[in-house]
């Protein structure tokens, strides 16, 4: 005959406050889903209204808002290399173009920058998109911002190359050549064709970080020394003069 124990035979505890413990965990993980199945609902929504990153530096004519990216978000030295701009880094760590574009859609009405520096599409390219709707994202992105912001000038950076994504560097000279002809045309941008300042003898030089996708600090010297060059010849006087800019930073 077969007697019922008082006990759990395995860990000596009587079988009511076994019945208990076991009864918490499962309440523990139906709460712990239910949570969870929450933030799946949740969690979306707020994507959908984040807005571009910014460190509440003043606006205005003499703001340049950099937008992009992991190679604007890692741009560190940015606000010393732009200086007296008054630089915003609003890149986006690891972003494809439709959440980049997302973001810049969801911007508060704030006083137009004096300009808008785009980097944008090289994730996407090794995240095998298609070309065509990269192009696409890219232009409508630049347009949207010409929309709202028709008194900033507007920059779009050519496509860097890097050694670990050297091989997809066809498809960024492609998207490059895209920008020149057709994006930047349409609504009055300059392009910034800065690649060859990270070559040294026909070679990509040491400008790389251990990832050899993203710029280390001699990277962005070189990169966004060029960067600032162009903007500084491209914005008109008055707003150099304006602004600080050294009256020789535009030679």
């Amino acid at each position: 005959m077969m007697i019922a124990l008082p006990y759990s035979f395995r860990s000596g505890v009587p079988r009511s406050a076994f019945a208990a413990r076991l009864g918490k965990l499962a309440l523990g993980v139906m709460v712990f889903v239910t949570i969870l199945s929450g933030w799946g609902v949740i969690a979306p929504v707020i994507a959908r209204h984040r807005m571009l990153p910014d460190d509440a530096l003043p606006q205005g004519p003499c703001a340049i808002w950099f937008v992009g990216s992991s190679s604007i978000h890692r741009w560190t030295t940015m606000a010393v290399q732009m200086r007296p701009w008054i630089a915003h880094n609003r890149g986006v760590n690891g972003a494809l173009l439709p959440e980049i574009s997302s973001r810049f859609a969801n911007e508060r009405a704030v006083a137009a920058p004096g300009a808008i520096i785009f980097y944008a599409g090289e994730n996407d390219i090794s995240a095998r998109r298609p070309g065509d709707m990269i192009a696409r994202d890219l232009a409508g992105l630049v347009q949207e911002a010409h929309r709202r912001m028709p008194s900033a000038r507007l920059f779009i950076v050519a496509l860097k190359p890097s050694p670990a994504r050297w091989n997809v560097r066809r498809e960024q000279l492609w998207l490059s050549a895209v920008i020149r002809q057709r994006i930047a045309p349409a609504v009055g941008a300059t392009v910034i064709d800065n690649a060859d300042a990270l070559f040294v003898d026909g070679r990509l030089g040491p400008f790389y970080r251990d990832d050899n996708i993203h710029l280390n600090d001699d990277g962005y010297r070189r990169w966004g020394g060029r960067i600032r060059q162009v903007v500084d010849k491209t914005m008109p006087e008055a707003a150099r003069t304006r602004c600080g800019v050294a009256t020789g930073a535009a030679a």
